[in-house]
């Protein structure tokens, strides 16, 4: 009984390997399924957003300056504020921006709190001349014509 169990089965192999084939396809269907829902759906909830953006700005001011300081009170370690540091020199290119320098005509203060980069440009004589929505502060050394 087993013997033509298996001899039948032998005989419609084809059809078996085409089943299994089918199978298979349609559970890596459903998978493929989950992942892309599971990431169009995180994609949704933090949509790209390019960085660069609330220093656009700042180009007018900025026209002809060859460089001007970038101060934060956060590591460039931070992957977040990294990445706020060289779209910002995207965006403000062909100026350079010298991180953590003040003795510049121009310094862009990127701190958490506004009003604690307020207190360092009053502190260092500074005086601020944009801001944007984002805190992001323009300040300008009086030393400079």
């Amino acid at each position: 009984m087993v013997y033509d169990i298996l001899q039948n089965l032998w005989k419609k192999r084809n059809a078996v390997l085409v089943l299994a084939a089918a199978c298979v396809l349609v559970l890596n269907l459903l998978g493929t399924y989950t992942e892309l829902s599971a990431f169009a759906k995180k994609r949704k909830a933090q949509p790209y957003r390019f960085l660069g953006k609330q220093f656009e700005k700042l180009q007018e001011v900025l026209d002809n300056v060859p460089q001007i300081g970038y101060d934060t009170d956060t590591s460039l370690d931070n992957v977040l504020t990294a990445a706020t540091f060289a779209q910002a020199q995207y965006t403000l290119a062909p100026t350079l921006l010298k991180l953590n320098t003040l003795d510049l005509p121009f310094v862009i203060f990127d701190y958490k709190n506004p009003k604690q980069a307020l207190k360092k440009i009053n502190a260092e004589g500074l005086k601020a001349i944009r801001i944007s929505s984002s805190g992001i502060i323009l300040a300008r050394n009086p030393k400079y014509p």
